[in-house]
């Protein structure tokens, strides 16, 4: 009894170790059902801006309708939905988010996120031969990233998912690897590839990033045997999982490309796809933390993390440990300052990199380089049989210490300023130093090497990284309450949604949020999304009057990053908005001319009625002479993927809807070819008399990828069962 006792004892008291790894999430607990922000005065939030209306919108379509929903009206006057990235329609994972509270749901996957990466960063430094308190701390050093935090700020949950996976997808491969050059049937599995595929699901911007270092990792990073024949079998196995990774990621894959191609994106600028490259000035983010500083340019890892980096090359063969990872921190590093290094805007150049923009993504990889060498570090001191010179050690450490200090110094002499950051920068630095300098004289001893004392530096560790890095990381995102956010244009919200009949809303001033705007179910000319059809931006530009001065994420752009002021001089044109069937405009500022009359005001916000605003759908014959035949639209009927018109011919029958590729036209039944009206709309020719007229959404491409990814995930399916 006591034998089984004392053995459930050692089990609880193992698995407290891997409680650990919850840590870092406990900063997202406070708030769970609120929406995350970059800091207090921040006014935008990717949650609130795109996930959360995009969520929104397809729990209600299939709520309401019974059916998922292919194709969005919310904003930009409809977009493929399928073919949208930031939809998370395809990532398994992310349907949770359709079935539990937002944003509740959104804060959730973040920390299962979180904590699944640590658990893939853990079995990483396992399978690297790290011990596991090394790779415990591993663990927590991603989690901890402050550069997460700072993109969950942001709202980038998307990235934050993806990112996440990045540990298993090179952990599978170091077993990959192993199996396909001592098992001949290994080959045919596809772990790694399918985590791959899945990675793109959830962000196909950090696909590129995570497949390079995959590749990367298998070619360099983990042993691969001796010979010709082992690295050609690794070099055939990473072509097959790179197969099992299209496969998987076809479904959203091939509707990418193709709207990709269609969109403002696909002609983005040397300077566009450079943008937010890392100024070579915030190098010092490695030292200095940027408390609650722009996401983008985050990267400080925690003093101890750093420390441990510089101490894991004094052990005995650490090229052959981590030399992989000291190329790829560096790389990384260097590529993240994108045009700012000699010939950098050449990197725009390189297909696929020209459509990722902000080079300093980068820095993630960058921070899972720094996890790995200090775990290694971590471990050389812990292992009692390392060959470690603790005099040359010391030598650096005081070295780096110095260094920072005098820096720290030079800079206070020269600004006359003390800012917070570096005095904290410098504190932890200090302290750091002199707990690792403690390590290193106690490993002298003749009592080192025990379990006890392992233990008892290791907490000294997890106090410093919690300390500095969850310091930080509280300062890089704060919550908001959700009635605060849904406050915010409500009772133009509301004022709207009581108009009768179908319509748009067109704002050049953003004074109707998104997020509000879906609550409310109301649909938007304007939008905020990084594609947009290059088709509909033109004609946008003619319709608002605002010209469009390169990329932009926005529709109408604003140019100084002031929506409320910057678009004032600009004056809309009510006839090309009203074929869009926008009857409504809500601006911060007055709108000159006769097109528009002012029918209510809200604070700051002007709500116009547009008065040469056309229904959704109109005749054009020859006696209406292109003007506006409403009066030949008996029924409009539009649910998710298909609309119904019964119109009266003879004529064109126009949509005021966006023409796409997948969207079909049934007449009476009978499918005709869909025409394009004024560069953009749908339209078919109708003869004399009552015709229903259905358009349906068929987006060809997905359904190829989608039958892709299920014979993908036969092969998948085969090769394991075959490895087996």
């Amino acid at each position: 009894m006591s034998f089984f006792l004392s053995s459930i004892s050692r089990r609880i008291s193992a698995s407290i170790k891997y409680l650990l790894l919850l840590l870092p999430v406990l900063l997202l607990i406070p708030g769970l059902g609120e929406f995350p922000y970059p800091g207090l005065h921040a006014e935008y939030s990717d949650i609130t801006v795109s996930h959360f209306p995009i969520t929104y919108y397809i729990r209600y379509a299939i709520a309401k309708w019974h059916a998922v929903p292919l194709w969005s009206p919310d904003i930009l006057s409809g977009y493929p939905l399928v073919a949208d990235p930031l939809s998370n329609l395809l990532y398994p994972p992310a349907w949770l988010g359709l079935v539990l509270p937002l944003p509740f749901g959104f804060n959730f996957l973040v920390a299962l996120h979180l904590i699944g990466g640590g658990i893939g960063m853990f079995l990483l430094a396992r399978s690297q031969g790290l011990s596991e308190l090394a790779a415990i701390f591993a663990a927590l050093s991603f989690e901890s990233m402050p550069k997460l935090f700072a993109h969950y700020g942001a709202g980038h949950i998307t990235l934050i998912y993806a990112i996440s996976w990045t540990p298993w997808l090179l952990y599978l491969k170091a077993r990959s690897n192993n199996k396909a050059i001592n098992d001949r049937y290994a080959f045919y599995g596809g772990l790694d590839g399918c985590v791959l595929g899945l990675i793109f699901l959830a962000d196909p911007r950090w696909a590129i990033y995570a497949g390079l270092l995959w590749w990367g990792y298998a070619l360099f990073g983990h042993p691969v045997g001796k010979g010709i024949r082992s690295i050609l079998k690794i070099f055939l196995n990473m072509v097959y999982q790179s197969m099992i990774a299209a496969f998987v990621a076809a479904p959203l894959a091939l509707p990418l490309l193709e709207y990709t191609q269609l969109s403002t994106r696909a002609n983005l600028r040397v300077d566009e796809a450079m943008t937010f490259s890392l100024p070579p000035a915030r190098l010092l983010g490695l030292i200095y933390p940027d408390f609650g500083g722009f996401h983008e340019w985050v990267f400080y890892p925690s003093a101890i993390v750093v420390l441990l980096c510089f101490m894991a090359v004094q052990r005995a063969g650490w090229r052959n440990k981590i030399g992989f990872w000291v190329w790829i921190a560096l790389i990384s590093l260097v590529f993240s300052l994108g045009e700012n290094l000699p010939l950098g805007n050449y990197l725009a150049s390189i297909p696929g990199f020209d459509l990722l923009r902000v080079p300093p993504r980068l820095l993630f990889i960058f921070g899972m380089a720094c996890t790995q060498m200090a775990a290694y570090g971590l471990d050389s001191y812990f292992d009692a049989d390392a060959v470690i010179n603790i005099r040359k050690s010391k030598h650096i450490l005081v070295a780096v210490l110095g260094f920072i200090l005098v820096l720290t110094l030079g800079i206070f002499i020269l600004t006359k300023k003390t800012p917070i950051n570096f005095v904290w920068g410098a504190s932890v630095f200090l302290f750091a130093a002199a707990y690792l300098w403690s390590l290193m004289s106690f490993r002298l001893t003749a009592v080192f090497g025990s379990e006890k004392h392992r233990v008892y530096f290791f907490c000294g560790f997890l106090f410093l990284l919690t300390l500095d890095a969850g310091f930080v990381d509280r300062t890089l995102f704060e919550t908001r309450a959700v009635k605060d956010i849904f406050d915010d244009g409500n009772r133009v919200a509301a004022f709207l949604q009581k108009q009768p009949g179908i319509f748009r809303v067109y704002s050049p001033s953003y004074s109707l949020p998104q997020t509000t705007a879906s609550i409310e179910r109301l649909q938007l000319a304007d939008g905020v999304h990084p594609l947009q059809l290059a088709a509909y931006a033109d004609f946008m530009e003619n319709a608002s009057g605002i010209p469009q001065e390169g990329y932009s994420v926005t529709i109408p752009p604003y140019k100084n990053g002031n929506p409320k002021t910057d678009n004032m001089d600009y004056v809309p044109e009510g006839d090309l908005l009203g074929r869009l069937n926008v009857r409504f405009i809500v601006s911060e500022f007055e709108l000159p001319g006769d097109d528009f009359k002012i029918i209510q005001k809200f604070n700051e916000s002007l709500i116009y009625e547009n008065l040469y605003a056309r229904p959704r759908a109109w005749v054009v014959t020859e006696e209406s002479n292109n003007v506006n035949s409403d009066d030949r639209i008996r029924v409009y009927d539009w649910t998710p993927n298909q609309i119904v018109v019964e119109a009266i011919g003879p004529g064109v029958l126009v949509l005021s809807e966006i023409h796409y590729p997948g969207w079909i036209a049934l007449v009476d039944g009978e499918e005709q070819n869909i025409e394009i009206t004024s560069d953009i709309f749908r339209s078919v020719r109708i003869d004399a008399g009552v015709h229903e007229v259905k358009f349906k959404f068929r987006p060809i491409r997905f359904y190829i990828g989608l039958g892709v990814s299920i014979l993908g995930l036969v092969m998948i399916g085969m090769g394991l069962k075959r490895s087996v």
